[in-house]
């Protein structure tokens, strides 16, 4: 039976706590991802931060649409202004989701499944002894879920 293991991503960008959102924002869409994990200053695992935070936050401090942050691209509808992060003094702390949902790598995909359907989150962290060793995101299930579609049926 297939476990975490065999569908998370291994390679795992982190950001830090103390991140500025400017740099939160290049980071992820240079990447083409929408979240990360986020470390403190001693390299323990704190929480998870997304573009959607990030939309949040923006939403809350002025007229943006930081959907235009989405692959790097400016793509705002009329009556936008889109806001010069640069000038912010907002770090990924003060914006990150301070829950960290984490399966261990052992864990069955079927408890995955249930861990994404009801917590309603994007990405899932996998740990070894409560260390970060990878990530799980819905595409990467939809990936595990065409490859096992396509493998041939065994002779009986």
């Amino acid at each position: 039976m297939l476990q975490v293991r065999d569908v998370m991503s291994r390679d795992v960008l982190t950001v830090n706590t103390d991140m500025d959102i400017h740099t939160l924002a290049r980071t992820l869409t240079a990447a083409h991802i929408s979240g990360a994990p986020v470390l403190d200053g001693k390299g323990e695992l704190v929480g998870v931060v997304s573009l959607h935070d990030l939309v949040h936050h923006e939403g809350q401090v002025g007229d943006t649409e930081t959907a235009a942050y989405w692959h790097g691209e400016p793509r705002l509808p009329g009556g936008y202004n889109l806001v010069d992060l640069s000038k912010s003094e907002t770090t990924v702390e003060q914006i990150m989701t301070p829950a960290v949902y984490s399966l261990d790598e052992d864990a069955g995909l079927v408890e995955l499944c249930d861990f994404f359907l009801k917590g309603e989150i994007h990405r899932v962290l996998v740990t070894h002894k409560g260390k970060l060793v990878g990530i799980v995101t819905p595409t990467d299930m939809i990936r595990c879920l065409r490859h096992q579609l396509t493998l041939p049926i065994p002779a009986s």
